[in-house]
């Protein structure tokens, strides 16, 4: 299984399937990778992928609807 770990503006992160599931929210990119660290360790017999993050990025809007949805 792919995971991708996803920075949110509210400063939680959440880990993401490659099929677009939210498996769950954390407090720390490396608390998400710890957890899917531990998957891969149970799960032996998937395929271990890299683990993709991410990282939030600022972006400015001159739009007040795109601001009022973090857009």
């Amino acid at each position: 299984m792919k995971f991708t770990v996803n920075q949110h503006h509210d400063t939680s992160v959440s880990i993401m399937t490659d099929m677009g599931y939210v498996l769950g929210y954390f407090s720390s990119v490396d608390e998400a990778i710890d957890i899917c660290n531990e998957w891969y360790s149970t799960n032996t017999k998937e395929h271990k992928f890299d683990v993709k993050i991410n990282q939030l990025e600022q972006v400015q809007s001159n739009s007040p609807l795109l601001a009022y949805f973090g857009i």
